[in-house]
């Protein structure tokens, strides 16, 4: 009998543990959410940036947030476009996806960030014009500023 007793006492004891780890889990959720929001708030038509950023299929929850806290901390700095704010929400889930979804920003290396750049360049005979050089070159100036200002901020 005691044996019951304990059994079932420790069956409802993991039952709360997992009950608060679940409200922790739906807290951090609804922060990212909020946060998402505030990032892609302009976008009247297209919703890309916010789909972009709630899909765990190109985008960590973890690098959703940092990108979204990124996006937050570029409109107090320097007002950018929306299209501005698209590629950088493009480029650096492009970047994730290369590199793995669930590899934080914070933990890739610089390897990293040239190989997703190489994988970017096409030969002579995919694009005869050329056309993938201006997409390319717009690449490095975004990655630069989001690891210099998000990343490198982290640190300090």
């Amino acid at each position: 009998m005691p044996e019951r007793l304990s059994s079932s006492y420790n069956n409802s004891k993991s039952s709360v543990i997992e009950t608060e780890s679940t409200t922790t889990t739906k807290d951090e959720g609804l922060e990212i959410q909020k946060k998402i929001t505030l990032a892609t708030e302009g976008f009247t038509t297209s919703k890309f940036c916010e789909l972009v950023l709630r899909d765990r299929s190109r985008l960590s929850g973890e690098n959703a947030l940092t990108i979204s806290e990124y996006i937050m901390a570029l409109k107090r700095e320097i007002n950018p476009r929306l299209s501005t704010i698209k590629n950088t929400i493009q480029f650096l889930s492009e970047l994730s996806k290369s590199v793995g979804i669930e590899k934080r920003f914070e933990d890739m290396t610089s390897n990293d960030v040239l190989l997703f750049l190489d994988r970017n360049r096409k030969s002579e005979n995919d694009d005869p014009l050329h056309k993938w050089i201006g997409s390319y070159n717009a690449k490095p100036s975004v990655l630069f500023r989001f690891f210099q200002m998000a990343i490198l901020s982290k640190g300090k």
